[in-house]
This record gives structure tokens, C-alpha cells and sequence, in this order.
């Protein structure tokens, strides 16, 4: 199973993909969904998020299903937006992986989501390998 996300991980074969203005959604052959921001993103906000679950929901025909993100280029999220992130992620993913850069980020955030355990699974990575192999897991 590792050997065949690792597989769709290089290839990253991809079934549908939707551009927006501030980047891509993108719905691979092996069932992750996933966010390609924009180069010169690096917060994102409120009405993006809207726009991002309308087209998410579109992109799953309303089924959840794992969820990548890469967010080594975003900077700290305001309350309202990590508010509706949290109030919405099921709506579209069954398990959340994210690619965060910062060390502490990924120690604080990881620590938050086993002390408080959120709707929908989630852990931050250092690498998208990670990410994807834990999603892989969870099947």
C-alpha cells in the first residue's frame, strides 16, 4: 500500500482539478483532494475560504475524502478564518494532512489536535511523503 501511494505521490496522477484565482484544486486518481496555492500566496482569506469549500464540494460530489495541503508558504491564519475552516472541513475531507515548514507549528498544532480532538482527523508533516503515507494509513 506505501509502495502505491509513494507511486501516486511522484505521478501525482490527477482525475479533476479546478483553478481559482489564488491557486488549484486538485482531485488525484488515488482519492486525495488537495490545495496548490498560488506562488506569491501566503494568507488566505475569508471569502477565498468560501470560494475553496464551494469548489471543494464540487470536486467531491459532496463525498469526503482525505485532504492535503501544503502551507510551508502561508503565514498565520486570523480567528475568523481558522473558525471556518474548523466549522467546514468535514464537509469535504475525512482526514486532514498538512505540510507545515515550521517545527513549532507542527508540534503546537499536532499537540492541540490530540488534546483536543477535532471532527475531522488531522496532523501536520514535515513532508508531503509523510503526509501521504498517514492518509494511505487511515484507509
Amino acid at each position: 500500500m506505501l509502495m502505491l501511494l509513494y507511486y501516486f505521490w511522484v505521478m501525482e496522477l490527477v482525475k479533476k482539478e479546478m483553478a481559482l484565482d489564488f491557486g488549484k484544486v486538485v482531485l488525484l486518481e488515488n482519492g486525495i483532494l488537495s490545495f496548490v496555492a498560488a506562488a506569491n500566496l501566503d494568507t488566505i482569506t475569508l471569502s477565498q475560504l468560501e470560494e475553496l469549500l464551494a469548489v471543494f464540494v464540487e470536486v467531491t460530489d459532496g463525498k469526503p475524502m482525505p485532504f492535503y495541503s501544503d502551507n510551508t508558504q502561508m503565514k498565520s491564519l486570523g480567528h475568523q478564518e481558522r473558525k471556518y475552516i474548523g466549522d467546514n472541513l468535514y464537509l469535504f475531507a475525512s482526514a486532514s494532512a498538512v505540510k507545515e515548514s515550521s517545527t513549532s507549528v507542527r508540534f503546537i498544532g499536532n499537540a492541540i489536535n490530540h488534546l483536543f480532538t477535532p471532527k475531522v482527523p488531522m496532523r501536520m508533516f514535515k513532508t508531503k511523503e509523510e503526509a501521504f503515507d498517514w492518509l494511505g494509513s487511515l484507509e
